[in-house]
């Protein structure tokens, strides 16, 4: 299973949906839906979404085949190999592509997909050093935070995460848990202090999609120092 921002995108190139507020940095959705059309897999909506972000942004990096070198402020680079999988089945395939990129605050988001599983890493270009999260980070307006749900019917840890943009790092500043899990939820930001999530509950009367709004200060964020 693929999660995170490019299934469903990639899906609605067949066909239409209804998607949250692009996140700075990103690409919109319907540039994304254009240009994934045609595409023969996932790997290569990727590809496509990388080659936007690098025609928009020439200096985050370069790529020649398999190998993507992120350019860093220092001079220096951080480079990423796709490979292809063993033959014994115990490596599988990985493919990296730039997903986003935000020059406030200088942080690029990179899609991985791996095998069936996907997940993303956020780089700071200053130090190289990646965070990874297991859906898309969505960037608040102010350019302070990234928040990620990461719900599914299994293997998700059923949680939205706040990370907060600290120079050169990021903090995992806290983390919101239903009282009964989502089986999947997209979130954006309303404003800088209030996110809005879509959420799909199972109920006695079938599965229903609920929106709602939730601040920094609720009560029900668990905070880590």
């Amino acid at each position: 299973m693929w999660r995170g921002a490019l299934a469903p995108l990639l899906l609605a190139a067949l066909a239409p949906i209804t998607w949250a507020a692009t996140a700075p940095g990103a690409l919109s959705d319907a540039e994304i839906v254009a240009m994934c059309r045609g595409a023969e897999h996932r790997e290569h909506c990727g590809r496509l979404v990388e080659a936007e972000q690098l025609r928009r942004n020439p200096d985050l990096a370069t790529r020649q085949g398999r190998r993507l070198d992120i350019k860093l402020n220092t001079g220096a680079g951080r480079e990423f190999l796709d490979r292809e999988g063993g033959a014994d089945g115990k490596t599988p395939d990985r493919a990296v592509s730039i997903w986003a990129y935000d020059p406030r605050n200088d942080f690029l988001t990179l899609w991985v997909q791996e095998g069936e599983r996907s997940y993303y890493l956020l780089m700071n270009r200053e130090t190289g050093l990646t965070v990874e999260t297991p859906a898309e980070p969505v960037g608040s307006p102010d350019h302070l935070r990234f928040a990620v749900a990461d719900f599914c019917e299994q293997h998700c840890r059923n949680e939205i995460t706040l990370w907060e943009v600290q120079i050169h790092r990021l903090r995992r500043a806290r983390t919101l848990q239903p009282a009964a899990p989502w089986a999947d939820a997209e979130v954006s930001w309303k404003d800088r202090h209030t996110l809005a999530i879509e959420a799909k509950r199972h109920g006695p009367a079938g599965p229903s999609m609920n929106y709602f709004e939730i601040d920094l200060g609720d009560a029900r964020w668990k905070f880590h120092d």
